[in-house]
C-alpha cells in the first residue's frame, strides 16, 4: 500500500476476535466480517508527543478516508501527579529513547501495578522516567485521584508491552519494575479482555510475577 499518512498501520482483524463495541466502521457505521484497524503511533515531535490513536474501518478505502482527514493531536509532557489529580480519567507517559516494537495487533497487554494514595506519587516518577528513558516498553498510565473508587480505594498503574506471547519482553519488563521497587506479586492482563470488559475475576492473567 506504500507509505500511508501520519506512519500509520493498517491491519485487518476477523470480526470474531473483536469486542462488539469496537466492530463498527468509522466512517460508515457497517459491522463487516474483517475489521480494518488503523494505528497512528506514538512520535515525539519537537518535544511534545503525538497521541497514538486507533480507529476501525470496514475497508482499506475507507481507513484511507479516514487518515487523510486525520488531524494529529499534540501533547505536552504530562507532570501532573495522581495523587494530586481530581480529573478523572488517566495520566499517560511515552517512550522518548530508544526503539521498541509497535503493538500486536491482537496481543499487547499490560501489568497491573495497584498503589495505595501514599505511595503512588513516588512509584509513578520512577515508572515515568523508566518509560522516557526508554527501560521499560512504549507507554504506562496510571489513574488519577478523582478516578478512584470507594470499593477499591487504590491507584492502578499499567504498563504496556507489545506482545503477551514475547515471555521474555514481558518478564524483562517485569525485573526492570522490581529494580524500580515493584516487588509485590502483580497481574499482567492481555488488552483483548480488558476490550471484552472482562475484570476482576472473569479473566485468566496472562502471568503472575
Amino acid at each position: 500500500m506504500g507509505d500511508l499518512p501520519h506512519q500509520a498501520i493498517i491491519t485487518p482483524v476477523p470480526l470474531a476476535s473483536m469486542h462488539k463495541v469496537l466492530a463498527r466502521c468509522i466512517i460508515c457505521q457497517a459491522t463487516p466480517e474483517t475489521i480494518y484497524e488503523v494505528l497512528v503511533p506514538m512520535k515525539w515531535i519537537d518535544d511534545k508527543i503525538r497521541i497514538p490513536v486507533e480507529a476501525s474501518c470496514c475497508s482499506e478505502q475507507h481507513a484511507l478516508e479516514w487518515l487523510r482527514n486525520y488531524e494529529p493531536e499534540l501533547q505536552e509532557k504530562d507532570r501532573r501527579l495522581p495523587s494530586e489529580t481530581m480529573e478523572r480519567g488517566w495520566i499517560d507517559v511515552y517512550r522518548k529513547h530508544g526503539t521498541y516494537l509497535d503493538d500486536h495487533p491482537q496481543r499487547s497487554g499490560k501489568w497491573l501495578i495497584w498503589l495505595s494514595t501514599e505511595n503512588i506519587d513516588r512509584y509513578w516518577k520512577r515508572i515515568r522516567a523508566a518509560v522516557e528513558l526508554g527501560y521499560l516498553g512504549n507507554w504506562a498510565k496510571v489513574s488519577t485521584a478523582g478516578s478512584i473508587r470507594e470499593d477499591r480505594p487504590d491507584h492502578v498503574v499499567c504498563v504496556y508491552t507489545y506482545d503477551y506471547e514475547d515471555k521474555e519482553d514481558v518478564m524483562k519488563v517485569r525485573d526492570v519494575l522490581r529494580k524500580i521497587g515493584i516487588k509485590q506479586r502483580i497481574r499482567y492482563k492481555a488488552d483483548e479482555d480488558t476490550a471484552k470488559l472482562l475484570y476482576g475475576s472473569k479473566y485468566t492473567p496472562k502471568y503472575q510475577a
